[in-house]
């Protein structure tokens, strides 16, 4: 199984939601996302924390 780097998910997680968004309101239309990403990763051992 293929994993996509980082920058290739983040850059379509953006274009699905941003047409997803645009589409939804008109008045949205002028929607853009900020330039740049953070990405996080956790350990099965730190999920409770987390979700606290």
């Amino acid at each position: 199984m293929r994993h996509p780097d980082c920058s290739r998910l983040v850059k379509e997680v953006k274009r699905g939601s941003s047409l997803w968004i645009k589409g939804g309101d008109w008045s949205l239309h002028g929607f853009t996302w900020q330039n740049g990403y953070g990405m996080f990763s956790i350990g099965c051992s730190q999920l409770e924390a987390v979700r606290d």
